[in-house]
């Protein structure tokens, strides 16, 4: 992505076809429906890892694994401990200290 946050159509041409969201190479086996797949990306991330995340969601919430998006204020490395909290008991389905 561009710092505009519009995605390049020269990175896109190399990457074409390996993407795991990208609906025109998806494999079925890729997502299976008891999936549990957690995105996110701070609100203020100077990557854009935000955008991405958001786009990737976008793909995969209608297909049959459960999926969810959350976007954090702050920066990239803002909060990490309590993202990566908040990201391994969704996809866990249980609180943090019940993960062996």
């Amino acid at each position: 992505m561009n710092a505009q946050g519009k995605l390049r159509a020269d990175v896109l041409a190399t990457l074409a076809g390996q993407r795991p969201a990208d609906g025109r190479a998806q494999k079925s086996q890729r997502v299976q429906p008891g999936q549990r797949i957690y995105l996110e990306g701070a609100a203020q991330d100077q990557f854009f890892a935000n955008i991405g995340a958001r786009k990737i969601y976008e793909v995969l919430k209608s297909r049959p694994s459960r999926c969810t998006f959350y976007e954090p204020p702050g920066r990239h490395a803002d909060h990490v401990r309590e993202r990566l909290q908040r990201g391994l008991q969704w996809v866990f389905d249980q609180p943090l200290t019940d993960i062996k």
